[in-house]
């Protein structure tokens, strides 16, 4: 059915190779709501207004849905039955963003999946925490934490340049692979 729409094409007329946006508003926009994507086309061929998001963040959960607004039916991993994690061990936020989609896209084939992996990335620190952004200070989750181990780190650094990377990964249920 979507043979006709070449996504890289897409990408590139719309000067995008990557999807390493500082927001999820711009990524998600990008991914779902490209002028001339054929939504509806795909959306006719498959069960594309289902999205699983692969996380049961629900804070995350609601910031996609209401980027996204009106028009799709999302689930959580946990709205689908879903209680064990990815493993993310990819080296970049690309790579952990599709590891994410694709271990859910494995258990539901027929539903559009959306990921995301996202993070702080410092310059001085070469980058880091990056990937590990939410486990920074060697326990998941622990937010006052990791901020206070990138705050000791910083100590006497004048140029705190940094950025708020996100990757995203949805995965049709065509098999398709946007990232």
């Amino acid at each position: 059915c979507i043979d006709s729409v070449d996504y890289a094409s897409l990408m590139d007329l719309y000067g995008f190779s990557l999807f390493r946006q500082q927001q999820y508003d711009s990524a998600l926009t990008y991914l779902l709501s490209v002028k001339d994507y054929p939504r509806n086309v795909e959306a006719k061929c498959f069960n594309y207004m289902k999205i699983i998001i692969a996380s049961n963040n629900k804070h995350k959960i609601a910031e996609i849905k209401e980027i996204l607004g009106d028009g799709y039916e999302f689930y959580s991993q946990r709205d689908m039955g879903v209680t064990d994690e990815a493993v993310e061990d990819g080296e970049t936020f690309s790579e952990n963003s599709y590891i994410k989609a694709k271990f859910i896209a494995d258990k539901f084939p027929d539903y559009a999946t959306l990921a995301d992996d996202s993070g702080l990335a410092v310059d001085y620190l070469n980058g880091a925490p990056g990937v590990n952004s939410a486990r920074y200070c060697g326990v998941h989750g622990r937010d006052d934490d990791n901020n206070a181990k990138l705050l000791k780190e910083m100590q006497g650094v004048t140029s705190r340049n940094a950025a708020f990377v996100c990757a995203m990964t949805l995965i049709l249920p065509s098999g398709r692979v946007l990232t």
